[in-house]
């Protein structure tokens, strides 16, 4: 073969993408005893308490205490009756945020063979 019998081969891929942006919010209600033993991680694993409540007990003395200087608000959690009626109450933790992502819908590959005699 000599080199004016040579050819070219171009290919070439396109990939179409999607991107999608998009918000989300959701909620988590807890309710019931819990168990904890609290350890100081900076001085060992020093134990410092064992707590055993009720979790909704526990959340509701923490929203009441006040707040240091420069420390917002906890607007994302709070203790409400379990239903309409209820005497149950629940903590609700709302978790907001906002997610994107790109994906590939569509791809074609285009090949081109010239020669070059």
């Amino acid at each position: 073969m000599s080199e004016s019998d040579a050819e070219c081969l171009t290919l070439q891929v396109k990939v179409m993408e999607e991107k999608m942006t998009t918000k989300f919010s959701f909620e988590t209600k807890m309710y019931g005893r819990i168990r904890a033993s609290v350890m100081d991680s900076r001085h060992d694993n020093r134990h410092l308490k064992y707590i055993e409540a009720d979790i909704v007990s526990i959340i509701s003395e923490h929203l009441a205490r006040p707040r240091p200087k420069g420390k917002p608000a906890l607007t994302n959690v709070a203790v409400q009756p379990l239903a309409e009626g209820s005497t149950q109450k629940v903590v609700i933790i709302t978790t907001k945020g906002q997610c994107a992502f790109r994906f590939g819908v569509k791809q074609n590959v285009e090949v081109n063979q010239v020669s070059r005699s």
